[in-house]
């Protein structure tokens, strides 16, 4: 598999990133907003409260997927048709480094199945940061995944000591019933 010389990347201000199903988007509220949780805290606020490197939130009839833990320079590479690899950049001396890491990370047999599950409508997904209202966005990713389930892997990526990355893999899964916007099958 052939790896792009460069990635484009996207960064928040500080706080988490979220990956989202664009037809979802314009419902998020970032840091003045809420898109319908019950909860009177901000989109913003509610993507702050996960503490992990994933992790599900309700918006409208759907969810969105936060980029929680540290804030990181993401990038997406797209690896065949609705299966993309989310690469979070903790640490590394350049970005050569990274991209030629990461045939490798798709070799590890450590790649840990989430009990996490999006199912979108949309035929696009955008990564941007949590804090903005998407159409205030100034910066963002946006890649085509067909509509229907995917399911989340996450990898913990350290070939060497100079390089540690987060990778995130999602995947379609092909002809899966599902009746509900979110799924955290254990």
């Amino acid at each position: 598999m052939h790896i792009e010389d460069n990635l484009r990347w996207v960064e928040s201000g500080g706080g988490p990133l979220i990956l989202i199903d664009s037809d979802l988007a314009l419902e998020w509220g970032g840091l003045s907003g809420n898109s319908g949780s019950p909860e009177s805290l901000s989109d913003y606020e509610r993507a702050c409260s996960i503490d992990d490197y994933l992790g599900l939130l309700g918006v409208q009839k759907g969810v969105a997927l936060v980029l929680g833990d540290e804030p990181m320079r993401t990038s997406v590479k797209r690896l065949e048709q609705d299966d993309v690899m989310i690469v979070r950049w903790v640490w590394s001396p350049n970005e050569t480094q990274i991209i030629e890491s990461l045939p490798l990370a798709l070799e590890s047999a450590d790649w840990l199945e989430t009990a996490l599950t999006i199912k979108h409508s949309s035929e696009t997904f955008v990564i941007f940061d949590s804090a903005e209202q998407f159409s205030e966005v100034s910066n963002l990713l946006e890649f085509p995944f067909s509509p229907g389930l995917s399911r989340i892997s996450t990898l913990e990526f350290k070939p060497n000591d100079s390089i540690f990355l987060v990778l995130h893999r999602i995947k379609g899964i092909a002809s899966v019933e599902h009746s509900g916007p979110l799924s955290d099958q254990r």
